[in-house]
């Protein structure tokens, strides 16, 4: 069936074969069959600016900006178990601003600025309340709904968990806390919606029964067992949401690494621009450079007999490689060389890149994807790790999804990982450590390699 689809990767391939104004028409059709198909937007901006033309593209799907707007929106339950994926995979996901997000990447950069910041507070935290019970929506892991006419925060001791209680005129109710995937409040005592750090952002909040929630989360959280967000949506009544730690299956702010890496101070706007205009330039190499480069041949010889193939009538779809193949350029095991290399290139994230031009040292990576997905980032050069703690996972598991357990805190496994906060990591060190509460985190792939290649050394097989 030639769909949108369809038409959109037959752009893609036109536009590699260096064929601008065949891609052009494909990558139209597919708008034409699908307006809200974005990657036929951004592709035909590709084309037109490879053709020395311009024109204007349509904002990306799922763009900060419309999500910011539609923060209340529960984005659903899963349809479908996740694949369970292996460390090469996983490691594929690692560095998460691709190429679909930098062609739109200064207009989601900025897109909130410090002004919007405030006003978020202003219109949440101005006027507190001294209120002690506000009607309550309470949202179980089991799906089910229940609406609270008063409801009151508590904690009834020092160092116990907040806990929930209904006043009603038969009795006090209390609800454990654990049980719910959130707790929607129309409003807060005023120790609570006081906290000292004004800056937040969206986040991408998915719990353990598969829901996730867009919210903005302020950066200071001071309360034991629980995560403060709040909606922005004027005519929601129940505009702050809680959420149980323990029921907290991954957390991710929904803005690029770039931002985290300038307002850190990592990187200036000026050099992170030259970065991704290098990033882009590397992920468009053409086949026929990667090649000529590979089989130590000069370019000018591969684009003559491109040429030549491509006058001649009756060679359309042939391939780059089948052309320099018939024309004895080169042999099958350099085409195979040379598309592997051309398969790593365009698979590179952004990090990476920037890691090994030697633009951000890894460790500022990595601290840049601890805040996006909201883990600890640890040195493991700073870490002390017991015998106990290697005997917590077998030593295959270790090697297979170099993750190294490093410390228990309370109830709390403390593993180290250079994989962001993938659920489906979590979900296999509690089948083997009979562990409920796991915490992952994040640090340098070159430190971890290093000390698990020392703490679990390749044996000799028996002769």
């Amino acid at each position: 069936m030639k769909d949108a689809p369809f038409f959109n990767r037959r752009g893609i391939d036109f536009l590699q074969a260096g064929q601008f104004k065949e891609a052009i028409q494909c990558f139209n059709q597919a708008i034409e069959l699908d307006p809200a198909f974005p990657d036929a937007y951004r592709h035909l901006g590709e084309a037109y600016t490879r053709l020395g033309k311009s024109v204007a593209v349509a904002p990306a799907a799922g763009s900060r900006r419309e999500g910011a707007a539609n923060d209340e929106k529960t984005i659903g339950t899963r349809d479908a178990a996740p694949e369970e994926n292996t460390a090469d995979d996983l490691y594929n996901d690692l560095l998460s601003v691709s190429l679909s997000a930098i062609d739109n990447v200064w207009d989601e950069l900025f897109a909130s600025s410090q002004e919007e910041i405030h006003n978020v507070w202003d219109e949440c935290f101005s006027d507190p309340t001294e209120n002690c019970s506000f009607p309550a929506i309470l949202e179980f892991l089991d799906g089910g709904v229940e609406n609270i006419a008063k409801a009151v925060l508590l904690q009834p001791a020092k160092n116990d968990d907040l806990t929930l209680m209904e006043e009603s005129g038969d009795g006090n109710r209390t609800f454990p806390l654990h049980q719910c995937s959130c707790i929607r409040m129309a409003g807060l005592p005023a120790e609570f919606a006081q906290p000292k750090d004004l800056s937040c952002h969206v986040e991408i909040i998915e719990t353990v029964n598969g829901k996730s929630y867009q919210k903005y989360i302020p950066a200071e959280q001071n309360l034991k067992n629980l995560i403060l967000g709040f909606s922005r949506k004027k005519d929601n009544r129940f505009k702050y949401v809680l959420f149980p730690m323990i029921n907290i299956r991954k957390r991710t702010q929904k803005r690029f690494i770039g931002e985290i890496l300038i307002e850190k101070g990592m990187i200036d706007t000026p050099d992170f621009r030259k970065a991704l205009d290098a990033y882009n330039r590397h992920r468009q190499l053409k086949f026929g450079h990667i090649i000529a480069k590979q089989a130590h041949i000069l370019y000018p010889a591969v684009e003559v007999e491109i040429q030549n193939a491509y006058n001649n009538k009756g060679t359309d779809g042939i391939k780059v490689g089948e052309i320099l193949l018939a024309a004895g350029l080169v042999d099958q095991r350099q085409v195979s060389a040379a598309l592997a290399v051309q398969k790593k290139i365009r698979q590179k994230k952004i990090g990476q890149f920037l890691i090994e031009k030697g633009i951000l040292k890894e460790e500022e990576v990595y601290i840049a994807l601890a805040e996006k997905y909201r883990m600890p980032f640890i040195d493991l050069r700073q870490q002390t790790i017991s015998r106990k703690m290697l005997t917590m996972l077998p030593r295959e598991l270790v090697l297979k999804l170099q993750i190294l357990p490093i410390s228990r805190k309370g109830s709390t496994l403390v593993v180290a990982t250079f994989l962001t906060d993938v659920p489906a990591i979590k979900d296999i060190i509690a089948k083997y450590t009979k562990q409920e509460d796991i915490q992952l985190a994040l640090t340098r792939p070159t430190h971890l390699r290093k000390i698990i290649s020392r703490l679990y050394p390749k044996t000799n097989p028996v002769s």
